[in-house]
């Protein structure tokens, strides 16, 4: 029977994204973020028909005939009540639409709805299957977890199956939202917090631009190595992908215990040719990765070390180019590969600003002391 404690009435079973449907048989109009109110109506084409109502009680339409045939049975017989909103973020909207998204909140109404009983038909063995995925998942911390639970439960939708555990099932997608927004919540607080430790340090002045950095109270150790400390170290190899050499890639074996940071701009020199590195990277402890590159070296192929050296960084206007169609690549599906014509055309116009000449076609052995080239310090 329905309990009549209000408090587990108020108990939210979770959220499940639907929609509103046959928008066009209503003059009565929504806006993103309303609440919106839902009524059973039993008519002559649908006896299991939700009305749904904007925040002033007027009818704006209608659950899906689907969704509603496993919800009205539970709002009939008091198991559970529902309220809704119309979520902020919905960029489509406009007064047009036939079909607007909304959010379902589903309440409690019936303690002994998720009860656990002894199944005594096919439906309830498979209900009180989905029942303990559903209460499993209720302690899962990861959002992947949750999907991917639900992922797997989907074909039983296909199944003769009640109407409790049709609500279940609908409700896991949504419950993976709310762990995810939960975490954000909690790390934006954390965040906060940290923000509230730090202090500002005195000014150190290069020319016309000052820097004021930010302290942490206590000293912290990264979690992570530069390539150019690892190379130095003996903690990181970066050499040719085999013997021949492949121009736009190199092959970086990271020996450390933690993973390795690998820069976008940082010049490689050494090896058959000097290159440039295309795209920041972290490479996790004990792999060897393939990294993308482009070469700042045209007029040389021969080996003169058989590894690379990390020492220095390209100016601003070679990785903005470099960078373009690195994007362009990837945002067509392909790899991070960048227009080699357009580094090498830069090269040389970065070496003829600062009067640099070079031995080789690439145009960098007398880039080392050029002022467009930053040594790292």
């Amino acid at each position: 029977m329905p309990t009549d404690d209000p408090e587990e009435r108020n108990t939210l079973l979770g959220e499940i994204e639907s929609e509103i449907v046959g928008m066009q048989y209503h003059k009565a109009t929504l806006s993103p973020g309303e609440q919106v109110n839902l009524e059973r109506e039993k008519n002559a084409h649908n006896r299991q028909a939700v009305r749904v109502e904007n925040g002033h009680f007027e009818p704006v339409g209608y659950l899906p005939r689907k969704t509603a045939s496993w919800l009205a049975p539970l709002i009939d017989a008091g198991q559970i009540h529902v309220d809704g909103y119309v979520p902020q973020d919905f960029a489509d909207a406009d007064e047009e639409s036939n079909r607007w998204p909304v959010v379902l909140m589903v309440f409690q109404c019936d303690k002994g709805l998720l009860d656990k009983t002894e199944p005594h038909t096919e439906r309830e063995v498979l209900h009180q299957t989905v029942l303990q995925a559903y209460q499993n998942a209720q302690h899962y911390h990861h959002p992947e977890l949750i999907l991917g639970l639900a992922k797997g439960l989907q074909p039983l939708e296909k199944q003769d199956l009640l109407p409790k555990t049709r609500l279940l099932l609908a409700l896991l997608p949504r419950m993976a939202h709310e762990v995810r927004m939960s975490q954000g919540m909690r790390a934006a607080v954390k965040f906060r917090e940290l923000l509230g430790t730090l202090t500002i340090g005195p000014p150190a002045h290069h020319h016309n631009l000052t820097f004021f950095p930010l302290l942490w109270p206590a000293t912290h150790e990264p979690s992570y190595t530069l390539l150019s400390e690892a190379i130095e170290n003996g903690l990181a190899v970066v050499e040719e992908v085999n013997e021949s050499g492949s121009v736009p890639n190199l092959a970086v074996t990271n020996k450390a215990k933690m993973p390795l940071l690998i820069p976008e701009g940082e010049i490689l020199m050494g090896a058959k040719q000097n290159r440039v590195i295309n795209v920041t990277v972290l490479v996790a402890a004990g792999v060897k990765f393939t990294l993308p590159v482009s070469c700042v070296e045209a007029g040389r192929w021969r080996y003169k070390s058989r590894h690379f050296e990390a020492k220095f960084c390209a100016p601003p206007s070679l990785r903005n180019k470099k960078l373009k169609a690195v994007h362009r690549n990837r945002a067509a599906g392909g790899p991070a590969a960048s227009d080699q014509g357009e580094v090498w055309d830069e090269v040389a116009k970065c070496l003829n600003d600062v009067k640099a000449r070079s031995e080789s076609r690439g145009w960098w052995k007398g880039i080392a002391t050029a002022r467009a080239w930053r040594r790292r310090s």
